[in-house]
């Protein structure tokens, strides 16, 4: 689903009917829940959810979810495929309706065609397009949709932001798979509205388009507005997120910030042929002393086992890659990455 931000009230309806062209989410969310129960006593939160439910038949999808979310945050949304993910971003964008429960934006309650929703941003499951338009003519035909001037789209702006530029008048039937998940973002941020939420916005993307969608996504939280996306890529999350909220059958086994998950170590372990000769290299290199904190290390046979010790992975890594040191592989674990495993192992609590 493709759901611009800032509709007129009189439009907003289209929420939920004439704008679902586009389906994915990108969510910047800030929890600031320390457990899953916590939530925010007053509207200054952007995002509040408060005991949400979702049943389907027999079948619980979400069960008792309650977190706050600030502005200025991007959070990960992690699960499972069926841990409820995309129920949960669903029920916030006003597309389904709770068995029990609320979720709020901005202090107003979330039903479907609330005024509220012209604010929030939607990119939900696979992006859908007219392929003989362009991509400019189907940002177009999105927010024309929504029966606001396209001088309030912000068009070139949301393309921009989205990477989507040197592509903006070609086809959409000629686009990869990357270029339609950059069409949907571009969809999801015009009007450039306060709360994105994002279904997997990296699918389809490389390792160097995946590190600018969180520089992009970064920079939006940075202006004050919220994302929150579902994600896979743990260690992008690590770098890039703010918060982190996991779920697990749809329970809600985690939720708070990043920083609290980091100071556990992740560690780093790099395949060498000269373990000790590779570490001196490395440990003079200059990206390595430059590093807001001296990561501890261990040396194998042919490995070197550095412990993040509060670095981010990507900041690391670029140490390594400065330094020169002939690599042969590299493994990380994630800190986020490591929670993530222990709340979704089979048999936790």
């Amino acid at each position: 689903m493709f759901v611009g931000g800032a509709l007129s009230d009189a439009a907003v309806p289209l929420a939920g009917t004439a704008l679902i062209v586009v389906g994915w989410v990108v969510v910047l969310l800030t929890v600031r829940a320390r457990r899953p129960r916590d939530i925010a006593t007053d509207d200054s939160a952007m995002l509040r959810v408060h005991h949400l439910t979702k049943r389907y038949g027999a079948r619980t999808s979400l069960r008792d979810i309650s977190f706050a979310v600030q502005r200025g945050c991007v959070v990960a949304l992690l699960g499972p495929n069926g841990a409820g993910k995309t129920t949960l971003l669903r029920a916030i964008a006003g597309l389904i309706h709770p068995s029990a429960g609320s979720a709020y934006v901005m202090g107003r309650r979330i039903t479907p065609g609330a005024a509220v929703l012209a604010r929030v941003g939607v990119a939900i499951e696979e992006p859908g397009l007219a392929p003989h338009l362009s991509g400019r003519a189907n940002l177009e035909f999105l927010w024309r949709a929504s029966g606001r001037p396209m001088a309030e789209a912000q068009l070139e702006l949301a393309a921009e932001l989205a990477g989507l530029t040197p592509y903006l008048d070609r086809r959409a039937s000629d686009y990869s798979q990357g270029m339609k998940q950059r069409l949907a973002l571009a969809g999801a941020m015009l009007g450039l509205p306060e709360l994105l939420l994002l279904d997997e916005p990296t699918n389809g993307l490389d390792p160097t388009q995946t590190r600018e969608l969180g520089a992009t996504l970064a920079r939006y939280a940075d202006s004050g507005r919220t994302v929150v996306l579902a994600s896979h890529h743990l260690a992008e999350v690590d770098d890039v997120c703010t918060d982190v909220l996991v779920l697990h059958e749809g329970e809600l086994r985690w939720c708070g910030p990043v920083s609290e998950v980091q100071h556990a170590a992740g560690t780093i372990t790099v395949g060498v042929a000269d373990p000790a000769g590779a570490l001196r290299r490395l440990t003079s290199g200059a990206a390595w002393q430059a590093l807001p904190h001296q990561p501890q290390f261990r040396v194998g046979a042919r490995t070197i086992v550095i412990d993040l010790c509060g670095n981010t992975v990507r900041a690391v890594l670029a140490a390594v890659a400065d330094s020169g040191v002939p690599v042969d592989s590299v493994r990380s674990s994630s800190p986020v990455g490591d929670l993530y495993r222990e709340l979704t192992a089979k048999g936790s609590p």
